[in-house]
């Protein structure tokens, strides 16, 4: 059935009830089938592929978020985005949920079309990862909920940027944006969101190690999304291209690692007693001339040769070929 009800269905439905029709969920308007149910107070904004397709969008941020946390702690973390409904924003959301035990973070999508979006973490999983940072003991379970210390406010702070990053990539099968954290509240009464009568779509997603199970949720208000939602249908899940070439990403990435690199000035050969009356000052005759190529090295490998030399007043090589 359509969002909009027909001219002709609506003919339909004013003749049946003028007739003094009981009409219900089992009435035949005319030949259209049967009513729908509506509840005005909490109109249904998201249709079954927009909230699938949202599904998946937190499902990859989930993912991307985890990964990080993942290799911070070193244990392994699986994520699952197991329900996905819409919900009336303050009646359903705000006003049901409890203070002081979720942290509720406002991401701003960074585009004038769109506006903001809700991701709620537990405390005491912030917490536990602050401690795991710290040298604790990542195999246990989580601790009790509580308000954030100036410390793990740090590591909050921290890891909301990382989560901005993933919050960019999840959306980047639906539209480009560019996330911001916008404010960190732990009584949801505080949150600015959106309208009090907006519906909301919230996905849960279950994030769980061997050793304890977490849950946070994404939050996007339809207004926040409203001109976008031609996009958010039948949205796949990211996932790398087997034929795409990614050499050049691999390079970029590779080229940003730090190595020492050390030159080799040239050898001699000394006897045991030569080397035993050294002093100070002497000067020892390396088989190399001052033209010479030398040899430079990257983790004892032999790969580039270059001249020695100044640069200004410092000491300097020139770089003149590598090799593979």
């Amino acid at each position: 059935m359509s969002d909009k009800l027909s001219q002709e269905q609506i003919d339909a439905l004013l003749t049946q009830m003028n007739a003094g029709e009981v009409v219900d969920e089992s009435t035949e308007i005319g030949d259209f089938g049967r009513l729908h149910p509506y509840d005005f107070h909490k109109p249904e904004k998201f249709a079954s592929e927009h909230l699938e397709s949202l599904k998946t969008v937190a499902s990859t941020f989930a993912k991307k978020c985890m990964e990080y946390v993942a290799q911070r702690i070193r244990i392994p973390i699986h994520t699952e985005a197991t329900l996905s409904d819409q919900v009336s924003f303050a009646s359903d959301y705000t006003d049901t949920m409890p203070s002081d035990s979720y942290l509720f973070v406002t991401f701003d999508l960074g585009d004038d079309r769109l506006g903001k979006v809700i991701v709620e973490l537990d405390l005491s999983f912030i917490i536990y990862i602050h401690e795991c940072l710290s040298g604790g003991n990542p195999k246990r379970k989580l601790s009790e909920r509580r308000l954030l210390s100036s410390f793990e406010q740090l590591t909050l702070d921290h890891l909301l940027s990382k989560f901005c990053e993933a919050l960019k990539e999840s959306f980047k099968a639906v539209y480009p944006i560019h996330p911001t954290v916008v404010s960190v509240e732990t009584n949801p009464a505080l949150l600015r969101v959106t309208s009090a009568n907006d519906m909301m779509a919230l996905v849960n997603v279950d994030v769980k190690s061997e050793f304890w199970i977490s849950t946070f949720r994404l939050g996007v208000p339809f207004f926040s999304v409203e001109d976008i939602m031609n996009k958010l249908e039948n949205v796949v899940e990211y996932t790398f291209d087997k034929r795409q070439n990614f050499d050049q990403e691999v390079e970029e990435e590779i080229s940003q690692i730090e190595k020492t690199a050390k030159i080799s000035l040239g050898t001699v050969t000394l006897t045991l007693k030569e080397l035993s009356e050294l002093e100070k000052d002497d000067y020892l005759l390396l088989d190399t001339h001052v033209s010479e190529a030398l040899s430079g090295y990257l983790s004892d490998k032999r790969k580039f040769e270059c001249l020695i030399g100044r640069s200004g007043t410092q000491k300097a090589v020139k770089f003149k070929r590598h090799f593979t």
